[in-house]
């Protein structure tokens, strides 16, 4: 199964210029690009146009990339999008608060484009195995559940159907005994049928109790 990258990338960024500059470049390279003024507004567009991944900004009016970050890793429904930041903050402190609200990488400005580029197609190709991942996942328990329900099907007829199909090969074997013995004057060609059926009935039963039982210790 070929694996589906996403190509949809959201950039939160209350700068014009480095939207527009962010923009062209990623669009050169084949991406979809969509645009928010501010973190609010970042996360609006993330539930209604389902990005990707996002590239944000630190420091914004309304809400700072920090807490669009929080926002979206509290939500199960936006908690594995890949989230990029790009900020002027350098310090060890400034990367850590980055890192403990959710970011998975953190690029200073002024950045490098294919270092940016670089780092956001390998995000979108984990999130894409990721993604792939759980599917196998949750195809793997819905055949699962498929087949404990063949089990309890195969229980029920192993305990209920089951000992009527014992019950009529017991019959059988002991019509066939009576029948054996009722032979006795009949030619010998006769009888080494009526022996063949008897032996057959007997073995069938056999092997029926055999199942019963190996199906019951399982």
């Amino acid at each position: 199964m070929a694996l589906t990258i996403g190509k949809r990338l959201l950039i939160v960024d209350d700068s014009e210029l480095v939207v527009t500059m962010l923009a062209d470049h990623l669009e050169s390279e084949g991406f979809d690009i969509l645009v928010a003024n501010d973190g609010q507004q970042g996360y609006e567009r993330v539930l209604a146009d389902k990005p990707d991944l996002v590239i944000t900004d630190v420091q914004m009016p309304r809400m700072s990339g920090l807490d669009l970050t929080r926002k979206l890793r509290e939500n199960e429904s936006t908690r594995p999008l890949p989230i990029v930041m790009i900020t002027t903050l350098n310090t060890m402190d400034d990367r850590m608060a980055g890192i403990e609200a959710g970011a998975d990488d953190l690029i200073n400005k002024p950045f490098n484009k294919q270092m940016l580029l670089l780092k956001i197609r390998n995000l979108l190709k984990a999130s894409a195995l990721n993604r792939q991942v759980q599917s196998n996942y949750e195809e793997m328990k819905a055949v699962n559940a498929e087949l404990d329900k063949l089990q309890k099907k195969h229980k029920y007829w192993m305990e209920v159907v089951g000992e009527e199909i014992k019950e009529v090969a017991a019959n059988l074997q002991m019509t066939l005994g009576k029948l054996q013995g009722e032979m006795a004057s009949c030619p010998e060609s006769a009888q080494k049928v009526a022996k063949y059926a008897f032996d057959y009935a007997r073995t069938l039963a056999d092997r029926l109790d055999k199942v019963f039982k190996e199906d019951k210790s399982a």
